[in-house]
């Protein structure tokens, strides 16, 4: 089912959320790694694995890696959701 990517960024909220143990985090498209203090390698593939189980989908290692912003993970998904 294809989702707009506000949709998708009001869905990855609770992720992050829950990921990065921050209740209070915002994320907007623009939001990087270097924007979340304990954004690191381990936290990056808990990230991609609670991204994969909510919206039923998967991405190679390569994809996972290549996520320089919140907005290439909204884009990696929605192609995944066509």
């Amino acid at each position: 089912m294809k989702k707009d990517p506000q949709q998708i960024l009001a869905e990855l909220h609770p992720i992050f959320h829950e990921v990065f143990e921050d209740p209070a985090l915002t994320i907007t498209r623009e939001t990087s790694a270097e924007d979340i203090g304990n954004w690191n390698s381990l936290t990056h593939m808990n990230l991609i694995v609670e991204v994969e189980k909510h919206f039923q989908c998967e991405f190679s290692f390569t994809e996972a890696m290549s996520f320089a912003n919140v907005g290439d993970m909204i884009q990696a998904i929605q192609h995944k959701l066509i």
